[in-house]
């Protein structure tokens, strides 16, 4: 089990080189580990990059809009709400919504969730 950063003893990474492949808050996580003696290493691995008025995007919209799909997973918040601006980009937000309204919506994580909630659009599910 994970425990928080106060709970270690202090230089607990003494000795050690901590590899880490998020950018995000990555200063944050460098000086965590540095406080405790570790080394960083840092590799990010991922970056987002979002896909404007991307042809499959906007087909994919355009399914939804339509009542295509029965259960809706979102796994992202940056992702949920790109494909919730392209539905306004392209004037199909209304239809979205009312899709959305009849169709299950799963949130994988508190990102999602808070996304759909600004646009109050009801989760069915959210796993732990």
């Amino acid at each position: 089990m994970a425990r928080a950063a106060s709970q270690f003893p202090a230089g607990a990474l003494t000795g050690r080189t901590i590899a880490f492949l998020e950018a995000r808050r990555s200063m944050e996580l460098e000086q965590l580990i540095e406080r405790q003696g570790g080394k960083c290493f840092k590799a990010p691995a991922l970056r987002e990059t979002p896909r404007v008025d991307a042809p499959d995007v906007r087909e994919w919209v355009g399914q939804l809009a339509s009542g295509a799909f029965d259960i809706v997973v979102f796994l992202s918040g940056v992702g949920c709400q790109l494909l919730l601006e392209q539905a306004e980009r392209d004037s199909l937000l209304p239809s979205v919504y009312a899709s959305l309204a009849k169709a299950r919506v799963v949130a994988r994580g508190p990102k999602p969730v808070h996304v759909l909630k600004q646009h109050r659009i009801r989760i069915h599910y959210v796993p732990p």
